[in-house]
């Protein structure tokens, strides 16, 4: 699959079968992720693989736009390390890091033709709290998203076109 079909294919999934994700499969993910391009090349990213199920379970208990991971056999939290982002006078990287890191495993896990969802942890502070409590990470992993990951249940969801002109402005 090339990049534009990876592109064009990739929907949010939320059903899926209960099929373990091989590690070889996990790797590729991450390997896309952290692929990602970064601010000043900081890559201040950090990955929790999220296999056990009752950590899954919690998740979806606890985030309300998750419920779906208590089906899914893995999420990935993507996080940024406050100390290592890209910073600046007015502003931070690490959101935008984390942002294209999850835009890549999303790509990844559709040319795997696994389904994927990203559910969106910052800027929240309930669900950052949630995330750093429930996976015991230090103040300075800051929690951006969460990625469900998992066989597609059913049939993988098309939609028409999107492109649409009226959002372009030409100059």
């Amino acid at each position: 699959m090339n990049v534009m079909e990876a592109l064009l294919k990739r929907r949010s999934i939320r059903k899926y079968k209960s099929d373990k994700i091989s590690k070889d499969n996990i790797k590729t993910i991450l390997r896309a992720a952290m692929y990602a391009p970064s601010a000043k090349n900081a890559q201040p990213w950090k990955f929790v693989v999220v296999e056990d199920r009752k950590i899954l379970d919690e998740i979806a208990e606890r985030h309300p736009f998750c419920r779906f991971a208590r089906f899914a056999s893995l999420a990935i939290v993507t996080c940024y390390d406050e100390d290592l982002e890209f910073k600046v006078d007015g502003g931070e990287y690490g959101v935008q890091d984390a942002a294209a890191a999850t835009q890549n495993m999303l790509l990844a896990a559709t040319e795997l033709d696994l389904g994927s969802c990203w559910c969106g942890v910052a800027p929240d502070p309930a669900k950052i709290d949630m995330c750093q409590d429930l996976l015991e990470l230090p103040k300075n992993i800051i929690p951006f998203s969460i990625t469900v990951i998992g066989e597609v249940e059913g049939d993988y969801p098309t939609t028409g076109e999107r492109y649409d002109e009226d959002k372009v402005i030409w100059k």
